[in-house]
């Protein structure tokens, strides 16, 4: 086999460069590649200079002055792991190809690694294909290590860190996993606007959506280059509050805090369905770490109850968290490292237990017990929302040691589509709280009585008339249904040891303060 049939076998099927984690993930680590020419491509992690031994030979000394190695530490994102490069100085200038940051696509030999240490294969570079330099100055990355509030300011950099990088691995094989469990248990992946008109009850305050004027007016009105009288000023607040109502929609519009309602029309003629995408919600729910765009997976059944999705729920993120576990290992404990968690054990924690069913009630009764035991000073009364707190971490963390489901909540505390119980007080509502990181998922029994719903929107004061295709769902063909929001940031955290939702999120939104 000729050099060039060599490496277009090793390479992948859509680039010339052979991708770092299929070395790595071979059973013998890479050995049986020593002596193939192969292309790789990645960015410089570190780097230091290797002096080439003197040769022995005296009157060969003075010939030429001794020649250096550049070995660099590469990465590609397809592995926690690095390769080792060695470029000839000869080959490359030292001050172009070892600074952190530096793309370096090289074509070369692998072969044993050249000292001894944590690898034991490296490339010898012979050619250098292309080389993307750094500004030593000002590239952000030169140090080992960043505080991850330093990376949240720079989000378009951060993924090259190992510790971004192993999560947005972690990232992908969680969806890569709900999307498999969602095939194999028959659902279908369907889509829901982002923009919508409709009032879900899940947010008080919503992101609207209307025109904006073109850059040119904003850049007058910021100058101070219009200068009007006081009537012309009220005209002009007049045309203003005339411009959202008569704007690119007949209808006011705003970005969706949740689909679960363009799901129950999905469901409602197509069974068991599912979405993934953004929502997006100007407030803080009370008590939940939020930031305002998140992503969530969202899903609804048709002839279920509560029951039914708690129980799909529970075995979805068991799943989830198995084949996070069986995909991303060496990601897993790579950030298991700096914080001293474990993360495999709080994995295989949720895969290797039953969650733990409680009604809001008794959460409430258990959450008193331990503030009367540590004297706290803290009473929880029903109605009382639930909160990310110390008191509530401290009981799912320490007292019940697994994840909980938490079910039946006051009704004026969910949305007024959750389904009302027997007792008159209580919703068929749901949530699942993680041990250290809170709240996870939500879900409900929607409400499938016609004459309750309308008693429940007189109640809080919604107008029907913005909720009609919603109510025809109850008038034509009704059914019983139920569904829940997976919060997969919040999941990230738990399977990444995080704290703050800014650090899963790849491109985080913030509340101006």
């Amino acid at each position: 086999m000729s050099s060039l049939e060599s490496m277009a076998s090793l390479s992948s099927k859509y680039t010339y460069r052979l991708v770092l984690k299929t070395i790595f993930q071979r059973d013998d680590g890479g050995v049986g590649l020593f002596g193939e020419r192969v292309v790789i491509g990645g960015w410089v992690k570190s780097s230091k200079e290797l002096k080439v031994k003197e040769k022995s030979d005296p009157d060969m000394q003075n010939l030429s002055p001794p020649l250096y190695y550049s070995m660099l530490e590469v990465n590609d994102g397809s592995s926690v792991k690095n390769l080792q490069v060695l470029v000839d100085s000869n080959l490359e200038s030292p001050y172009k190809v070892m600074p952190t940051g530096t793309c370096i696509v090289v074509e070369g030999i692998l072969q044993k690694a050249s000292t001894e240490g944590k690898h034991h294969i490296e490339l010898l570079a012979n050619k250098i294909l292309h080389l993307g330099i750094v500004d030593k100055n000002e590239y952000l990355l030169t140090r080992r290590t960043l505080p991850l509030s330093v990376l949240r300011n720079c989000p378009h950099l951060r993924p090259r860190t190992t510790q971004m990088a192993s999560l947005m691995r972690i990232h992908d094989s969680a969806f890569t996993a709900l999307r498999t469990f969602y095939q194999a248990n028959g659902f279908l992946y369907v889509q829901v606007p982002i923009i919508t008109d409709i009032d879900t009850g899940e947010s008080d305050k919503k992101f609207h959506v209307i025109v904006a004027p073109n850059e040119d007016q904003w850049e007058k009105e910021d100058a101070g280059e219009e200068q009007m009288s006081g009537n012309q000023e009220e005209e002009e607040e007049e045309e203003d509050g005339n411009m959202e109502s008569q704007d690119y929609f007949s209808e006011l519009m705003h970005l969706t805090s949740s689909g679960r309602f363009h799901l129950q029309s999905q469901a409602s003629a197509l069974g068991n369905v599912y979405t993934y995408g953004p929502f997006f919600r100007p407030d803080q729910p009370e008590g939940i770490e939020s930031l305002a765009e998140m992503w969530k997976v969202e899903t609804e059944m048709a002839f279920s109850q509560s029951e039914d999705a708690m129980d799909y729920a529970e075995d979805l993120l068991k799943f989830m968290c198995k084949w996070i576990l069986e995909k991303c290992f060496e990601d897993v404990s790579f950030l298991s490292k700096p914080t001293a968690t474990t993360l495999i054990e709080e994995l295989q924690l949720v895969t290797s237990s039953s969650f733990k069913r409680i009604s809001y009630r008794k959460l409430l009764e258990d959450m008193n017990a331990v503030s009367i035991k540590q004297e706290l000073g803290i009473t929880m009364e029903f109605g009382c929302a639930l909160s990310e707190d110390d008191l509530l971490m401290n009981v799912v963390t320490n007292v019940y040691k697994r994840p909980v489901i938490v079910y039946d909540h006051p009704k004026q505390l969910k949305p007024f589509h959750v389904r009302l119980n027997d007792d008159g007080n209580t919703v068929a509502s749901f949530d699942i709280i993680f041990p250290h990181v809170g709240f996870v998922l939500s879900g409900s029994q929607s409400e499938e009585r016609l004459d309750t719903l309308l008693s429940r929107i007189q109640e809080i004061g919604l107008r029907q008339e913005q909720l009609k295709w919603y109510l025809d769902l109850r008038k034509h063909g009704n059914t019983t249904h139920s569904g829940f929001s997976l919060r997969l940031d919040s999941l990230l955290l738990y399977a990444g040891g995080f704290n703050d939702l800014g650090d899963v999120a790849p491109f985080p939104k913030y509340h101006s303060e």
